[in-house]
């Protein structure tokens, strides 16, 4: 609830040293920060903040989110309503009213889903209690240092606690505990101790 309030006190900013494309559209109150890269045929509109070094990729749609510092919102991503924190990657994924934590990397095709069929409110488990939001839609939580392979996909109001990663297309309908590891085998979720060592997303775009 508190983005909309930090987004509505920024005016129109672009950094003389950001790269934006001639068919990218920056669409009302953006705030573009120093050495951003907007490529061609993407699409931000505002109230929006991009950290300093983010690559915002072609084909991608940012609305009314928050965006740190070096984050790649890679080739047909849509980020609507979020907080993405520094260092997250993405590629062609929905990210919706979500909090994504430093270093985190999304699959090709990860979905984070933010409402429920029936359109009623959701609600977030907290030591084994469903405590209602307030809001029909909520999408994911997801701690520092996580991985979701390709073609994952969370039901709405899922969290996810650090250093845990999560393989391709798992489809998580409950809440991961921190340092797991997650595979999925004849439509069941396995959860074991994650020993994989979660590095820090450092690659050229």
């Amino acid at each position: 609830d508190l983005l909309p309030q930090f987004l509505a006190k920024k005016t129109r900013n672009i950094h003389k040293t950001s790269v934006i494309h001639p068919t990218a559209v920056i669409d009302g109150p953006v705030v573009i920060s120093e050495g951003v890269k907007v490529l061609a045929h993407s699409t931000i509109v505002g109230p929006a903040y991009i950290g300093a070094n983010t690559v915002i990729a072609n084909n991608t749609l940012v609305r009314e989110s928050s965006i740190g510092e070096n984050c790649v919102i890679g080739f047909g991503t849509e980020i609507a309503r979020s907080i993405l924190a520094n260092n997250v990657w993405t590629h062609m994924s929905y990210v919706g009213d979500s909090i994504l934590a430093n270093n985190v990397s999304l699959g090709g095709g990860t979905t984070t889903g933010n409402l429920r069929l029936d359109e009623r409110e959701i609600s977030s488990v907290i030591k084994n209690i469903a405590i209602p939001t307030g809001r029909r839609k909520v999408g994911s939580m997801i701690g520092e240092h996580c991985r979701l392979g390709i073609h994952t996909t969370n039901a709405p109001g899922i969290k996810i606690g650090e250093n845990s990663f999560i393989e391709s297309a798992c489809y998580l309908t409950e809440d991961i505990p921190q340092d797991s590891f997650v595979n999925m085998k004849n439509g069941v979720c396995t959860i074991r101790k994650n020993r994989e060592e979660p590095i820090k997303l450092r690659g050229k775009f």
